[in-house]
């Protein structure tokens, strides 16, 4: 007798529920391999097709959807985004997760919503198959570039960013560094993502809108966060890893939202994206980092992390700008500053005691809470 389609329903929940679990915490404290061990690529490909031929058809169209996508690429990245952003001291892996979000976001997704968006109207079988299949894709990528042991996100990082586009475009912050041309940059990126805008509503053709939109809201950002990956200072390399996690999360809404509309319908969403997405990453807005404290990180729970970056950062800015005589001094003042009320504790015992080390160390280590005493600060 065949089982229901709720049966099946719940039971493609439940396994992804769980495959997310599972997911989740086998990449929690894990050590990233940097994709170098040969035999996790080997025993993740033939995962795959062992998985395509136990799992049903049916739950397989349950789990192969727009959802089953999101719950991979979005929950777990986004959460190790924001805590690479909040971390001090974590450039490599702030590095691996741009450079997830650059492959992930930029060639499967997008490419899904385009196809979605071109085809799904028709209804055409072949089509769907097509869309079938790069669901599959989609899916079994994004587990290979965030799972730590295949750790497909460093591989591709190493293997081509470094090697082949870093050489190219390490001259190009040096160029920036000028104060003149990088006013003169912002200036016209504004102008022409906002010019680029207004023709997108009221006079592009509407069969031409979703390739317009995609382009205008990944070019620009795609090549700031290549830039950002050959240079040491990580500043652009926070604002965008923001801004792609926030791209991912509409890209995928768009997704779902396609599965239930005609081509047509869309139009109004990808409108509503562009003007969206455009406020998120343009100079002249920095919409990314706005949301992303306020929404990202307390929904992330990382709120105390992010205050002690901010201190770090303030700290740097600082020491830059004092002589070398004065920072000593300077540095005292802003910790007895922190600590005059005596509310936490004393400072020259917490000094003596070494605790200011572990503190520090477990900080930049990326635990996800701060010791108790600092949590009343």
């Amino acid at each position: 007798m065949p089982i229901p389609l709720f049966s099946y329903t719940t039971f493609a929940w439940i396994v992804i529920g769980i495959a997310c679990i599972v997911l989740i915490l086998s990449c929690r404290n894990t050590p990233r391999t940097k994709g170098r061990i040969f035999w996790y690529h080997f025993i993740f490909l033939l995962t795959i097709p062992c998985l395509l031929l136990l799992i049903p058809q049916d739950i397989q169209c349950l789990i192969f959807t727009p959802l089953g996508i999101a719950l991979i690429a979005t929950i777990y990245p986004i959460y190790e985004s924001i805590q690479a952003v909040c971390t001090i001291d974590n450039l490599v892996v702030d590095d691996t997760w741009l450079q997830y979000w650059i492959t992930q976001i930029i060639l499967l997704d997008s490419g899904i919503l385009l196809f979605w968006t071109a085809y799904h109207a028709n209804g055409q079988s072949q089509e769907k198959e097509v869309l079938a299949i790069l669901y599959k894709i989609s899916f079994f990528y994004t587990v290979w570039l965030v799972l730590p042991f295949t750790d497909g996100s460093t591989l591709i990082l190493d293997g081509i960013t470094s090697l082949c586009l870093k050489p190219l475009l390490i001259w190009i912050p040096k160029v920036f560094k000028n104060r003149l041309v990088g006013v003169v940059t912002n200036t016209l990126m504004n102008l022409i993502h906002l010019i680029a805008l207004w023709y997108i509503c009221f006079e592009l053709n509407s069969q031409w809108i979703p390739v317009t939109v995609i382009a205008i809201t990944t070019l620009y950002p795609l090549i700031a966060s290549l830039i950002s990956l050959s240079t040491t200072d990580k500043s652009d390399t926070y604002f965008w890893l923001a801004y792609w996690s926030l791209y991912g999360i509409f890209i995928l809404v768009g997704i779902t939202i396609a599965s239930y509309y005609t081509r047509m319908d869309m139009q109004s969403y990808y409108l509503v994206f562009a003007v969206l997405m455009i406020y998120l990453m343009l100079p002249l807005f920095r919409g990314a980092e706005q949301v992303f404290r306020s929404i990202l990180v307390p929904w992330a729970g990382l709120d105390e992390m992010l205050i002690i970056y901010d201190s770090h950062r303030i700290k740097m800015a600082t020491m830059q700008r004092l002589p070398t005589q004065r920072k000593k001094h300077v540095l005292r003042m802003i910790s007895t500053s922190f600590f005059e009320a005596h509310e936490v504790c004393d400072e020259d015992e917490w000094l003596r005691s070494g605790d200011a080390y572990d503190d520090m160390l477990a900080f930049k280590q990326g635990y996800h809470s701060i010791p108790q005493r600092f949590s009343e600060i």
